[in-house]
C-alpha cells in the first residue's frame, strides 16, 4: 500500500448486516490504555470489546495514522510498540480503513463541490496482503519506507495548515471587538459564531482554501469533516480566550483525531478536551466519549 489514496473509493455495504453496528475511530491513546493494561479492568474492558466486535455491535475503523504513532512511540520499548500494534491489528476491521485525515477532508471538500456531499472515509485494506501488517503480524516493526515517509510529510503539513489557522487566521478573522464580546457573554457569542456567514464560515472558507487551493460556492460546515475541523479551531480560541488556556505543539494530532471523526460515527478518547470540543459544536453528530462510558454504552 503506497502513499497515495483513491479520491472516491466507494465501499459498497449496503446488503452488509455489519453496517447495523456502531462504526468508531479509537485515538491511540485509548489503544495503548488497553494493550499496555494503564487502565483499571483493562483486560475485562479489552474483553468487553472484543465481544461486542464478534457480535457485530461494534467497528472499530482503523487509521494507518493510529498504527504509525503505535508503532513510533519514542517514550516505551519496541517490544511493547509491536504488542500495541498486534493489539490494535486484530481488533480492527480493515474494509473500514479510513483515509488519511487531509484526504479525507480534500476528498469531502471536492466532493461537495461535484455531487454536494460528503466522499466516503473508507480505503479498504486487504489484510492479507498489505505489508505493514503482515510485518506487524510477524512481530516486526516495518512500514514501508514510502508510506511512512508520506505519513511524516502529511502530519508535517497539517501541522503548519493548524498552527497558521489557529494563529494567523484567528487574528484575521475575529472582529475587533470579538475578544471583548466573548469575554462578555460568551454563550451567545459562540452561538453567533456559528450563524451563516458568521466566523465559523469565514474559517471554513480559510480551511478549503488550505486544503484545496480554492474556494467553492457550498458552505463546507455541512461536511462533518470540516465542521469537526473548524469547530475544534474554535473551540481552541474559545479556550484561550475565556480560560486562557495555552495551545500545545501537540494539539495538531488533536486536530487531526476530529477530522477522522467526523468521518465515522463516534471516536473514544481519553483526551477530555477533544471530547470537550466536539460536544462543543452545534449540531455536530459525532458521538465522543471515554473508554469507560463506551464499554458501558455497548447492548
Amino acid at each position: 500500500m503506497g502513499t497515495s489514496f483513491p479520491e472516491n473509493v466507494r465501499v459498497n455495504h449496503s446488503d452488509d448486516s455489519r453496517i447495523k453496528a456502531m462504526i468508531v475511530y479509537f485515538d491511540t491513546n485509548v489503544i495503548r490504555d488497553l494493550a499496555e493494561k494503564r487502565v483499571l479492568n483493562a483486560e475485562e474492558k479489552a474483553e468487553a470489546l472484543k465481544n461486542s466486535i464478534t457480535a457485530r455491535k461494534v467497528i472499530i475503523a482503523p487509521s494507518f495514522e493510529v498504527l504509525y504513532e503505535l508503532l513510533s512511540a519514542p517514550s516505551i520499548d519496541n517490544t511493547i510498540r509491536i504488542k500495541n500494534a498486534q493489539f490494535y491489528i486484530n481488533v480492527v476491521d480493515w474494509a473500514y480503513a479510513l483515509k488519511p485525515s487531509d484526504q479525507m477532508m480534500r476528498d469531502d471538500i471536492n466532493n461537495l463541490a461535484r455531487v454536494g456531499g460528503p466522499s466516503t472515509p473508507y480505503y479498504p485494506v486487504d489484510k492479507d496482503l498489505n505489508n505493514c501488517i503482515q510485518s506487524v503480524k510477524k512481530g516486526e516493526n516495518m512500514f514501508p519506507p514510502a508510506h511512512w515517509r508520506g505519513i511524516v510529510n502529511r502530519s508535517r503539513q497539517q501541522n503548519e495548515m493548524f498552527v497558521k489557522l489557529i494563529f494567523t487566521k484567528f487574528v484575521e478573522k475575529l472582529p475587533s471587538d470579538g475578544k471583548t464580546k466573548l469575554k462578555n457573554s460568551p454563550k451567545k457569542t459562540w452561538d453567533n459564531w456559528w450563524f451563516r456567514g458568521g466566523l465559523a464560515d469565514l474559517v471554513a472558507d480559510s480551511l478549503v482554501e488550505a486544503v484545496v487551493g480554492r474556494q467553492i460556492s457550498d458552505s463546507a460546515l455541512t461536511l462533518p469533516t470540516v465542521r469537526a475541523a473548524v469547530g475544534y479551531i474554535l473551540h481552541t480560541w474559545y479556550q484561550q480566550i475565556i480560560t486562557n488556556t495555552k495551545v500545545k505543539p501537540t494539539d495538531h494530532y488533536d486536530f487531526r483525531n476530529a477530522v477522522l471523526a467526523g468521518g465515522v460515527e463516534g471516536i473514544v478518547t481519553e483526551d477530555r478536551k477533544l471530547k470537550n470540543a466536539i460536544k462543543h459544536i452545534p449540531e455536530c453528530n459525532i458521538k465522543a466519549c471515554v473508554l469507560e462510558e463506551f464499554i458501558k454504552a455497548i447492548p
